[in-house]
């Protein structure tokens, strides 16, 4: 359970992130149809994005990060499930629930 405090942060830092999106999707939108020729560029040179792609490394870098991210998200560990459970053994329970057995 989140305490007060920290779901009031969570809340306003959600409540920023979409006003921030909100207001970049807005700016793509404005300079898509021209309301922002004064301030922003018609054209955004890619070249260096395009030689970094076309790198001989990228690949390589580029599957390495997806790997570590699947990895840290939880989802490599997930595609290779434990072994299914020993039913035949009897379940021992580390946890009291609540049961008390009389031994007299």
């Amino acid at each position: 359970m989140m305490s007060r405090t920290l779901a009031t942060v969570d809340r306003i830092a959600t409540l920023l992130l979409g006003v921030l999106l909100a207001a970049s999707g807005g700016a793509l939108i404005a300079w898509q149809l021209g309301h922002l020729d004064a301030v922003a560029p018609n054209r955004v040179d890619t070249t260096g994005l395009q030689d970094v792609a076309d790198a001989s490394w990228f690949p390589w870098a580029s599957a390495a990060t997806g790997l570590a991210l699947a990895y840290r998200s939880g989802v490599a560990p997930k595609a290779f499930p434990p072994p299914p459970h020993d039913t035949s053994a009897p379940h021992r329970s580390r946890r009291f629930h609540g049961h008390v057995h009389n031994q007299t």
